[in-house]
Parts: structure tokens; sequence; C-alpha cells
């Protein structure tokens, strides 16, 4: 997302200048950051389903290991009544 956010500041400031560039590279900028933030809602919905099949089966689906899906979350210490051995969906 970052080069996209440059493109803009980019095309901003050569606005003035050259207008035509700068509202080209503003259009660009735009763009490609619409991309990207499509592209990362997609694979963060992806994994939230991974992991909330993983919560309930206790199976890592979707080319995820279990260890990442077990580094995605924190246990809360005290929160829950289950004991601290428990697996995903024996609680």
């Amino acid at each position: 997302m970052l080069p996209a956010v440059i493109l803009i500041v980019a095309g901003v400031a050569l606005w003035s200048s050259a207008s035509f560039l700068g509202a080209l590279l503003v259009v660009i900028g735009a763009l490609v950051l619409a991309i990207a933030m499509l592209i990362s809602r997609a694979l963060s919905g992806v994994f939230g389903v991974a992991l909330y099949r993983y919560a309930l089966d206790g199976k890592a689906v979707g080319g995820f290991t279990s260890e990442e899906l077990e580094s995605a979350v924190k246990v809360k210490k005290g929160k829950r009544n289950a004991p601290p051995t428990a697996t995903p969906g024996t609680v």
C-alpha cells in the first residue's frame, strides 16, 4: 500500500506544474491502493475462515499449519474455564 500512497503524494505535488501527469499519478495511485485493499481484505477473510474452522475442528486447513493458526490468537488467562492443556474444539 505504501507505493500507492507515494504515487498519490507525488501526483498531488506535481499537479500544479504538470496537471496531466499529476492527475495520472493520483488516479494510478488510487487504483493501486483500491486493488491492494481488495486483495488484503480477501486474504484476511480466507485466514479468518481457516482460523474459525481450526477453532471448531482442531484441524488446520487451507495450507496453514497448526503453529501458524495457534500463533494468530492469544489466550487470555483466567477468562475461560478450560484446562490449560485443552485443544481447540474440546471445550
